[in-house]
């Protein structure tokens, strides 16, 4: 699975939503200190989360996410927002929850549902998109948290917005700046150097 393969999270920076992983499997990229770790996480209800996915394994995201962050990891985590399901009441519960990972939480990027016109034909959970005004509204809720949501160590915030350019009155530009490329720390590419001598061990360990 693709879209739960950590792995290729680390190195293609796509998000996983941790569904089609055991507990085992966790604890073994853990083991691996693979980090930063891009989590889709939509919503830290569990029950919501399950609606949302589709998918009996996708509650218990809060105790995934703390296990990956008390072993003393980082997580960038995402949040697929849909008009009145995960917005609101939720989005403030699920930044709440993120925020009180403290600073291993390194940023939390709010996205916008996009809709296709494939949702209908495949009879798939009736979607919408958002109005400039709801866009307003939970770019409004981020900003009545700037003391939760403000990393201590970079000092900046962790929340980043791609839903401001549905807002129309905000510039596409700041999307972009948080969005720019930046230098693989030492860190970082040690991990990557550690997952290719795993993967070179799993290839000569099939032959």
């Amino acid at each position: 699975f693709k879209d739960d393969d950590l792995r290729l999270s680390f190195l293609t920076g796509n998000y996983a939503t941790l569904t089609n992983i055991t507990d085992d499997e966790l604890d073994h990229l853990i083991a691996y200190r693979f980090s930063p770790m891009n989590i889709s996480v939509h919503t830290t209800n569990d029950r919501l989360r399950r609606k949302m996915m589709r998918h009996p394994q996708a509650g218990r995201i809060m105790d995934r996410l703390r296990r990956i962050t008390d072993a003393g990891l980082s997580v960038n985590a995402q949040l697929v927002i849909c008009p009145g399901i995960n917005d609101g009441d939720e989005l403030e519960r699920t930044l709440n929850d993120l925020s009180g990972l403290g600073p291993s939480v390194q940023s939390i990027a709010l996205v916008p549902v996009g809709i296709t016109r494939y949702r209908q034909a495949n009879g798939l959970y009736p979607l919408r998109p958002f109005s400039g005004a709801e866009a307003a509204a939970v770019i409004g809720a981020v900003e009545q948290m700037p003391d939760k949501l403000h990393h201590e160590e970079r000092g900046d915030s962790i929340a980043h917005l791609p839903i401001l350019c549905l807002t129309g009155t905000l510039k596409l530009e700041r999307v972009a700046e948080s969005l720019k490329p930046r230098p693989l720390p030492d860190s970082e590419r040690a991990v990557v150097d550690r997952m290719g001598e795993a993967a070179r061990c799993d290839v000569s360990e099939s032959r």
